[in-house]
């Protein structure tokens, strides 16, 4: 079972080994010629990159230390699920 980001007592259901679910969205930055993705849920996780690919693991990479910040250096047992919205995409 996945305990989502942001749900009442998530930083204990993440210290506790249940495995945590980050909702991203992706959108299209046209004009730019990039991708940029935030997590609504998930204060500071902002990302932005050339190409999906390398968006996708820009956003893990800043998970992982924005976990580790929010609980005060204590990483959860288990790896974040990110569940990419990549269908979200819209030109900005």
């Amino acid at each position: 079972m996945d305990y989502p980001v942001g749900a009442p007592f998530w930083k204990l259901a993440a210290r506790a080994g249940m495995r945590l679910k980050v909702q991203v969205d992706i959108h299209r930055d046209e004009a730019a010629g990039v991708y940029f993705a935030h997590a609504p849920k998930m204060r500071g996780l902002v990302a932005e990159a050339d190409t999906l690919d390398l968006l996708h693991e820009e956003v893990r990479n800043s998970a992982r230390e924005l976990l580790e910040i929010e609980l005060n250096g204590a990483m959860p047992a288990t790896r974040p699920e990110l569940v990419f919205r990549d269908d979200a995409l819209c030109a900005a």
